[in-house]
């Protein structure tokens, strides 16, 4: 494994000197050599003017460089008598794929030169050398440094357990509340339901179970009479499941609104099946058909009493 590769670059000279109409000027690197890893390089420009003639640098020197960029810059001035001051520039190689196995270059920096012994003064420049660092060698082969052995971690079971189980307690709760839904809304469904919509369907879900061709005769007959007591029970307000034949038809002949001449035929279906479910008379299926069409018949002519006693308040009204 490749930890660290070190490419080294050198610069085409340490330092340059220049010297126009008494102005005298020295550019100099701090090494020739630079890393890629973004070491820095120091440039100076020393500037030694005369009474007449005053050298200055660019004031960014930024446009001459090629592959670095400036970080820093200050002057200072050397001697007492003011005509020499020196130049130090902090430079950063520019690390990125362009500049990955090409040159940097400090281009030639232009000094101004303001001749005041003219009136006006005129400026001329003079200019330095050009600073070339080159990266070394880049066709040899990268030498690793260190390298590293693989290391196996053994992989840890239970982080498997544990979200599989996080995983089925998410599907668990999912499921709850699908059923939770599901039941919410059979019970709203249920309580929209007129009293004879309620007790037709309890009919035909009894019906669907089969409990007479699975011999359960004594429990179909037991859950028949209940959907006919719960039909009265909703309809008339009487606990009809809460009590016995002879309790229930007292009530219903006490209860005003309960119809009369349906009292007989209601006794007689009751005491059939409390013969089948207490007596254990023997019932065949045919019986069995009898008794809920029976049950059927009772819960759809009780109910069209209301539409009859409706129709006829209406002509009253009328």
């Amino acid at each position: 494994m490749l930890l660290a590769i070190v490419r080294e670059a050198f610069a085409s000279g340490l330092s340059q000197e220049l010297s126009e109409a008494g102005i005298k000027a020295c550019f100099s690197v701090s090494t020739n050599e630079f890393s890629l890893a973004g070491i820095p390089i120091f440039l100076k420009v020393d500037l030694e003017s005369t009474e007449v003639c005053t050298a200055a640098p660019p004031s960014d020197i930024s446009p001459y460089l090629d592959g670095f960029k400036l970080e820093s810059s200050f002057s200072e001035e050397i001697g007492t008598n003011g005509l020499v001051r020196s130049y130090h520039y902090k430079l950063i190689p520019i690390v990125s794929p362009e500049y990955s196995s090409v040159e940097r270059t400090i281009y030639p920096i232009a000094i101004s030169v303001l001749d005041s012994s003219f009136s006006p003064a005129k400026v001329k420049y003079i200019y330095s050398k050009p600073f070339v660092f080159a990266v070394e060698n880049l066709d040899v082969e990268p030498v690793v440094t260190n390298s590293v052995e693989p290391v196996y971690v053994k992989y840890n079971h239970w982080i498997t357990v544990k979200y599989v189980g996080y995983g089925m307690l998410i599907i668990l709760c999912i499921a709850i509340l699908f059923i939770a839904f599901r039941f919410l809304h059979y019970k709203h469904k249920l309580k929209k339901m007129t009293p004879r919509e309620r007790a037709l369907f309890e009919l035909e879900q009894l019906i669907s179970k089969h409990l007479v061709d699975k011999g359960c005769v004594k429990d179909f007959y037991i859950e028949l009479t209940h959907v006919v007591r719960r039909y009265i029970e909703r309809k008339y307000g009487i606990k009809a499941p809460e009590r016995t034949t002879e309790e229930f038809i007292a009530e219903a002949i006490a209860l005003d609104e309960f119809p009369k001449q349906y009292i007989p035929e209601l006794k007689e279906f009751l005491a059939s099946a409390d013969m089948i479910k207490f007596a254990k008379r023997e019932a065949t299926k045919a019986n069995a058909e009898t008794a809920t069409a029976a049950a059927k018949n009772y819960i759809e002519v009780d109910s069209a009493l209301d539409l009859t006693d409706s129709i006829q308040q209406e002509g009253k009204d009328n």
